[in-house]
């Protein structure tokens, strides 16, 4: 019903809290490796796999890199971290009648020593702030890689 709840506060300012606040992170733990919230992490060789299963997966942190991305219109399916060359490739839901183009904001809004500035490998272009990324049948893929 969306209406505020005196007694807990849900569904109202609680529900705005989550649908706000949402998203998947990624960090290395020094004790535990690779630990995600927000969803499942996998880890072989060089390359370690973030598989979004929050409610929105529109939002994903990588602390290890400081970097934030987030989706105005689409899905994250997977992020990929490649350890040696510290890119990322990012894979998004296939388009659907609602949704043929995603719309990506790269952030990284903490300083990480050794890690530059990231930015699409391929040229894109730029839609309300966003970069507009069109999406086809299958996982559409789109790297970035980090300037020193």
């Amino acid at each position: 019903m969306l209406r505020f709840d005196p007694l807990s506060g849900d569904y109202g300012p609680n529900f705005f809290g989550h649908a706000f606040n949402t998203a998947a992170y990624l960090v290395n733990h020094p004790e535990f490796g690779w630990v995600a919230f927000g969803g499942n992490v996998k880890s072989a060789g060089e390359t370690v796999t973030l598989k979004p299963l929050d409610s929105f997966r529109r939002s994903v942190y990588g602390a290890s890199l400081g970097l934030w991305l987030t989706l105005d219109a689409g899905k994250f399916q997977t992020v990929e971290l490649n350890l040696k060359t510290g890119s990322v490739r990012v894979g998004f839901d296939p388009a659907d009648a609602f949704t043929p183009t995603a719309r990506l904001r790269i952030e990284q809004p903490a300083q990480v020593p050794g890690i530059g500035k990231y930015h699409l490998t391929k040229q894109l272009p730029m839609e309300r702030d966003t970069f507009a990324i069109k999406l086809g049948k299958q996982t559409t893929w789109i790297e970035l890689s980090a300037k020193p």
